[in-house]
């Protein structure tokens, strides 16, 4: 029973990767015809970007997720059993987890999908990094909790 969320996420990494493939196939289907070669191009970076997308979305919600399984599993150990409070503090935990995973993954393959396109079409990273609505804010803020990581990082404008 304590294999069922890994196995969950193996599964859903599974289905991820198998639509992946299709997306792919459709981009070489597409690329026999010269004229759609770059639109086949677009959309092969497209969905390859959108992996690290989703993983470093994922990664950035893993300490609130943590947070939130802590805590609920905290607050529940307080709560008796048999209390209808407490059934729905644990429904609420894990469909908070649920739910967070869930809409960072989405927020992720959006970014990272968005990513592949413009960067196959022509944009530069810093470009890209500089005017996302998304990468630009956590950019800044990565830069101002570690300096260090300022030339490595393009910055937006304040």
């Amino acid at each position: 029973m304590e294999f069922m969320g890994p196995f969950a996420y193996v599964m859903c990494l599974a289905a991820y990767f198998l639509g992946a493939c299709f997306v792919w196939l459709a981009a070489l289907v597409l690329a026999i015809n010269p004229r759609w070669r770059p639109l086949a191009k677009r959309l092969a970076a497209a969905m390859f970007f959108s992996f690290p997308g989703v993983f470093l979305c994922q990664l950035l919600a893993a300490p609130g997720l943590l947070v939130l399984l802590v805590g609920g599993g905290w607050l529940s150990g307080l709560i008796p059993q048999a209390n209808p409070m407490g059934v729905l503090l644990v429904m609420s935990v894990v469909y908070g987890v649920v739910g967070v995973a869930f809409f960072a993954s989405v927020l992720g393959f959006v970014v990272g999908w968005w990513a592949g396109w413009r960067l196959a079409s022509g944009q530069p990273l810093g470009a890209f990094i500089r005017t996302n609505r998304f990468i630009a804010p956590v950019t800044r803020i990565v830069v101002r909790r570690f300096p260090f990581l300022a030339r490595f990082l393009p910055q937006a404008p304040a």
